[in-house]
């Protein structure tokens, strides 16, 4: 629980992945939450229900109770992420996860905060690799991607001996958002078993 200034208090929600909404709400206010059944495909954690008023982090919320120090409730392991859940009662803010989660009082400002809990939950590796050269179908041809594109890039690629080092296959592929068993109309899935894409 965490006493807040109804004023100036705020609360972070941090989304599942990238398509998620991750920010901060006043803390009278409530969070993003899915308004169709695609945008809970897309943004939101599967399998875990969206609380209905309040905020709700996944692996991740901070709270400013209003002004100075920031609150973070995080997991404990990068294995686990529990989904956090915060109500306001009355000038009380009442946090529940369900999973371990750690409680932590960071004096900095909100996103001052996130970045020093960050840096102590994966501090950077001693060295840190050169970034792989890539080729993405989605950056090249988003949902309309079909075999011969693929295909036609794979090839390119080779004949012109092009330092890539990933050659992802992003969405369009698969019979819809969400969908990741079934292969569209147009599907790139022969791609896969073809002798163009080795190595």
């Amino acid at each position: 629980m965490v006493e807040v200034d109804l004023e100036l208090g705020r609360v972070y929600e941090h989304g599942w992945q990238s398509w998620s909404p991750s920010t901060d709400h006043p803390v009278t206010g409530r969070g993003h939450r899915p308004n169709s059944p695609e945008s809970r495909v897309s943004g939101y954690c599967a399998g875990v229900e969206s609380s209905p008023g309040g905020f709700q982090g996944e692996g991740l919320l901070a709270v400013v109770p209003g002004g100075g120090a920031t609150h973070v409730f995080a997991t404990t392991t990068p294995d686990v992420v529990p989904s956090i859940r915060a109500t306001l009662t009355g000038t009380t803010l009442v946090v529940e996860a369900d999973g371990p989660v750690e409680h932590r009082v960071i004096e900095l400002p909100l996103y001052a905060a996130l970045g020093a809990w960050a840096e102590s939950f994966a501090p950077r590796p001693a060295v840190i690799r050169p970034a792989p050269t890539g080729w993405s179908s989605w950056h090249a041809y988003a949902a309309a991607v079909t075999d011969a594109d693929v295909r036609d890039n794979v090839e390119a690629i080779a004949k012109y001996e092009l330092p890539v080092d990933v050659i992802q296959l992003g969405d369009g592929w698969q019979s819809g958002l969400g969908d990741w068993l079934r292969p569209s109309r147009d599907s790139i899935t022969s791609v896969l078993s073809s002798s163009t894409v080795t190595g």
